[in-house]
């Protein structure tokens, strides 16, 4: 049976993959893989602000669910380059098979919306999301690499690449503390 990628992403993983996902299942399979990052956080982060030279800051950070559970929020408010610098972004997890995780990230120095997808990694310990982007005249290969939140703690970093893949440049690496209970 012949179902479009469209229809695809929108049909559950289970071994009858065309049963239609309903809020229920949209629900229960974005608490199972990304449950575990709800909270408040601090987050400490270095951006790359040159080729030799980062800027630290403290910022705070959110986890939590919207859409009655079907999706999660993140948002985050700190500074970068001496100024204000806060993103939102939408986790779910319908996306299509091989890349179900998906993120819609925006920040409020460029306002630009990206949508990333990927996958928890064989051993369940690292998300993996990637997406491009086509910036003065040239393709950007981006990822997002996750680690799974231990002892209150994770760590988040993006990556980018200009050569298609074959170098891969630190943008930015966060640790997420939790500042209350998880």
């Amino acid at each position: 049976m012949f179902l479009p990628e469209a229809l695809i992403a929108q049909t559950t993983s289970a071994p009858d993959s065309t049963r239609l996902i309903t809020h229920a299942s949209c629900v229960d399979s974005t608490r199972q893989w990304l449950g575990m990052f709800v909270g408040d956080y601090r987050v400490q982060v270095a951006y790359r602000a040159g080729a030799d030279r980062w800027d630290s800051t403290v910022a705070r950070g959110q986890f939590s669910w919207d859409l009655g559970g079907c999706l999660m929020l993140e948002r985050q408010e700190g500074r970068r380059s001496g100024e204000a610098y806060d993103y939102v972004a939408l986790w779910g997890t319908s996306g299509p098979p091989g890349r179900r995780i998906q993120r819609v990230f925006a920040h409020s120095q460029h306002g630009l919306l990206g949508l990333s997808e990927g996958r928890w990694n064989d051993s369940n310990d690292t998300l993996v999301l990637a997406d491009s982007a086509f910036v003065r005249d040239q393709w950007i290969q981006e990822r997002l690499v996750v680690s799974r939140p231990r002892h209150g703690s994770f760590i988040m970093e993006g990556r980018r690449s200009e050569d298609g893949g074959r170098s891969w440049i630190v943008t930015h690496h966060a640790k997420y503390t939790a500042t209350g209970p998880q």
